[in-house]
């Protein structure tokens, strides 16, 4: 779930062709999962050396950025593009610094304390999705504490990915 995005910051005045010299740089020694426009999505940091290799030999500066991929099936709610974005590939990627992944369960999925519970938690939340029989939920990191109180006041599970 977890991938990298490399920013590329492109410098100003280059012919049109510029980038897409870069990509194919990249295409022939790099390994890249994803891009969107200036960003490169890697799935793991070892990806990194050719890429800045190639970023160098171009005078390209750069910065690195943890992502959440999400898998297609995520429920996203509308506002999910202020924290992610989806890919021309159809790939759906969210900042990771600003969010929180976590799991929420409760003892008795039938129980109406735990449908309150998921009511209140979806007023906040950004995306959800399942991987296997596990139900995974994703919201702004700033609202941990929320959903910790919301687990313990309805005797619910609040279990941080």
């Amino acid at each position: 779930m977890r991938k990298f995005a490399v920013i590329m910051q492109l410098p100003e005045g280059k012919l049109p062709g510029f980038y897409a010299q870069v990509i194919k740089a990249l295409a022939t020694k790099a390994n890249i999962f994803d891009r969107e426009k200036e960003l490169l999505i890697i799935e793991q940091m070892q990806q990194l050396p050719p890429i800045v290799e190639i970023l160098e030999q171009y005078n390209i500066l750069f910065e690195t950025m943890p992502l959440l991929h999400v898998p297609n099936s995520a429920v996203l709610k509308a506002h999910y593009k202020d924290f992610g974005f989806t890919t021309l590939s159809g790939n759906t990627f969210l900042y990771e610094d600003a969010l929180v992944l976590f799991s929420f369960s409760h003892s008795l999925v039938d129980s109406e304390d735990y449908a309150m519970a998921l009511a209140q938690l979806d007023e906040h939340l950004i995306a959800s999705f399942s991987v296997g029989n596990s139900n995974y939920y994703v919201a702004e990191k700033h609202l941990q504490q929320c959903f910790s109180g919301i687990a313990k006041a309805y005797q619910c599970t609040f279990k941080l990915e």
